[in-house]
């Protein structure tokens, strides 16, 4: 079963300020969620950056709130994480990290009576050995994380061990164990999500502005070329989830930075995808079926399958990892360690202020 994940990554600051990404990116990204999530039925979506949550909700009308309460009660709209941000885990003082989920996670339960029960950690440049502690803490039942050093990260996807419970060295008897899944490639995006090449899954980001630069391949899905994009897709899929020890359900997000604030490109990848989910799952020489669906039902599916087949406790008892994944690096030597060591006086008076 493959679980294909829309999603949006909205940077709260990075080249431009928060009040300028909200203006010219995320508050079309949520006017279009209501009214696409709405038209289409199969299509799920997960959100996690509850600032610009907050800053959206105080212009919608009351009907718009029920519409967006209704798809979050529904499941097809989940808030993952939830935090204020999705904060840096490298430099940030524990005190900081802390306030960050208390503010986000008050706001969702004020406003829409709302509980994360997933975190999303895609883009921090690495990952603190706090944090285990901090999401089982919090309650979060499990994990998702990505930026990961690519020696760890391979060396982890050949021995199946990317689906592991992340224990604190301190924690004998595994108390605070946090449940996490570490996706296997390098981005978050399409091009490195959909399966190992990036060449193919560049022919599956179907997003298409007139007079916009795109590495994108993508054709329309049409009865000439769905048959052998079936192949393509479906052969990815399977390649991606040969490097988990559970091999019946994977995780595929699409989506990349800002994306989904075209309405168009919610129209042009939904209805491609699904054409191409329609003729794989009536295909059964394929040997998969597919759905849009949210991370929540990637972990419920992955614990359904192990009661199913009746695998004995034992030999579905995760790998368990302790410690942290520093330093950062994403291909060759190129190891993210400069935050460490500039602008230190900055960093020293905020931990004095902190």
């Amino acid at each position: 079963q493959a679980i294909v994940v829309p999603h949006s990554h909205n940077d709260p600051g990075w080249l431009r300020t928060i009040e300028e990404y909200f203006a010219e990116n995320t508050e079309s990204i949520l006017n279009n969620m209501l009214e696409k999530l709405i038209e289409h039925q199969e299509m799920t979506f997960v959100w996690a950056e509850t600032v610009f949550l907050s800053m959206w909700w105080n212009n919608l009308t009351d009907e718009k709130r029920k519409i967006f309460n209704m798809l979050v009660e529904s499941g097809r709209l989940e808030i993952v994480g939830g935090g204020w941000v999705v904060p840096d885990e490298a430099v940030t003082h524990y005190s900081s990290l802390i306030l960050n989920f208390l503010e986000g996670h008050r706001w969702l339960k004020k406003k829409i009576l709302f509980k994360p029960k997933i975190t999303w950690s895609l883009d921090p440049f690495g990952y603190s050995s706090f944090f285990p502690y901090l999401y089982n803490r919090i309650g979060y039942k499990s994990s998702i994380i990505l930026r990961v050093n690519t020696y760890i990260k391979t060396e982890m996807a050949m021995k199946k061990l990317l689906h592991f419970k992340w224990r604190q060295n301190w924690d004998r008897d595994g108390l605070f164990d946090s449940e996490t899944f570490m996706l296997p490639f390098m981005l978050y995006n399409i091009k490195h999500q959909c399966g190992p090449d990036k060449l193919i899954c560049l022919q599956f980001d179907f997003r298409n502005i007139p007079g916009e630069s795109s590495e994108s391949r993508a054709e329309e899905v049409n009865a000439y070329n769905i048959a052998s994009l079936a192949r393509l897709l479906t052969d990815q899929f399977k390649k991606k989830a040969s490097l988990q020890m559970n091999k019946n359900v994977v995780l595929i997000p699409i989506g990349d930075d800002f994306r989904f604030d075209q309405s168009i490109e919610w129209d042009q990848q939904y209805n491609n995808f699904m054409k191409l989910f329609r003729y794989i799952n009536k295909t059964p020489e394929l040997g998969v079926k597919v759905k849009f669906g949210t991370v929540s039902e990637f972990f419920n599916r992955m614990a359904r399958h192990n009661k199913k087949f009746g695998i004995h406790e034992k030999e579905r008892e995760l790998f368990t990892l302790s410690g942290d994944f520093f330093p950062y690096t994403d291909r060759d030597n190129d190891y993210w360690t400069g935050f460490y060591t500039t602008r230190m006086w900055l960093k020293k008076l905020i931990r004095t202020l902190e």
